[in-house]
């Protein structure tokens, strides 16, 4: 039996949601043909449905080793969701662009966000929802 979220000390009671989150997301894209999501894509894919993105930037932006961020693309491209290339201007560099079953993929977590921070938005008074969303700015901004 899991312990109740509100006698848990902060930083435990978040990882727990974020763990429920993810399992959810995963489930409800899995309901819509992509049954292999990891945690990592849904900031990474919608990076990359913005602009190609260079690997290093990547790696940059996910706060990771350029071996990490590779990691993360190669995963992407064996599941058929990016592709890697040279660049045209500078052959040292590496970009990553969605293939259009990407661009599907990208929708499709989209909505499932969007459907998720719906159904947040709906359960919870607004006032304890703002509160939640000052104390997770501290959080990112304390520990960045």
């Amino acid at each position: 039996m899991e312990t109740p979220i509100e006698t848990l000390a902060f930083g435990d009671a978040l990882a727990l949601a974020r763990r429920n989150w993810i399992r959810e997301s995963a489930a409800r894209l899995a309901m819509r043909g992509f049954d292999d999501y990891r945690r990592s894509d849904a900031f990474v894919v919608r990076q990359l449905a913005r602009h190609s993105s260079p690997l290093g930037e990547l790696g940059k932006n996910l706060a990771m080793t350029r071996q990490g961020g590779r990691k993360v693309v190669d995963g992407l491209v064996s599941r058929g969701y990016a592709r890697v290339e040279r660049d045209e201007s500078d052959a040292r560099k590496i970009v990553v662009t969605l293939t259009a079953r990407g661009e599907r993929y990208c929708h499709a977590i989209i909505d499932v966000i969007d459907e998720m921070n719906d159904e947040v938005r709906e359960s919870a008074d607004a006032n304890d929802l703002a509160g939640s969303l000052r104390v997770l700015n501290i959080v990112h901004s304390k520990f960045s």
